[in-house]
């Protein structure tokens, strides 16, 4: 059985994720959607949080491991410090096997939340369920960039738009289309 899950992130105009190992924005309402929906589990259940190595070192280092979430890294190198709670995985389908035998049955729902080759591989995965988006109306410049996605994925929610900073954005989510 496959296993499902979901990807989470904030793309600007162009899909761009990053500048510079970085996010070129910050907008405090992101952070706290993305917080809301990466942390709501089933009682007794814990989400998981799966990023590749770039990510995980572009968090700041005051929230890794990201709280009150499994967090997981996949990356080949084996010698970049992580905490001895958070999973290390040496590619992206391993993850998944890894997970149901470290915390079995306390995982809840499964987010992928970057970086762009994480995103690509979890995209061509017929695991992948559903997409959060952040969409934001500026172009940041960015130099990595989320993998286009449609016709793959169809709208199936929208928040009406918001404006933090000057910044305009909205949320939407999408589910995989059924393959015929």
């Amino acid at each position: 059985m496959k296993t499902k899950f979901s990807m989470i992130a904030a793309v600007d105009a162009n899909l761009g994720i990053g500048r510079e190992g970085k996010l070129p924005w910050s907008i405090a309402p992101d952070m706290r959607h993305f917080k809301e929906l990466t942390l709501a589990a089933p009682p007794g259940k814990k989400n998981v949080v799966v990023m590749g190595r770039k990510t995980w070192e572009s968090l700041p280092e005051k929230f890794r491991p990201l709280p009150g979430r499994w967090n997981a890294v996949i990356s080949s190198q084996r010698d970049f410090g992580l905490p001895q709670e958070v999973l290390l995985s040496p590619d992206f389908r391993s993850v998944f096997s890894s997970l149901e035998k470290l915390w079995g049955d306390t995982v809840g729902e499964i987010f992928i939340i970057g970086g762009a080759a994480v995103f690509k591989e979890g995209l061509n995965d017929a695991g992948c369920e559903r997409l959060y988006l952040t969409r934001i109306l500026k172009d940041f410049c960015c130099d990595v960039f989320f993998p286009a996605f449609e016709p793959g994925f169809a709208l199936t929610q929208e928040s009406p738009p918001g404006t933090f900073c000057g910044i305009e954005y909205y949320f939407a989510e999408y589910r995989r289309r059924l393959r015929k």
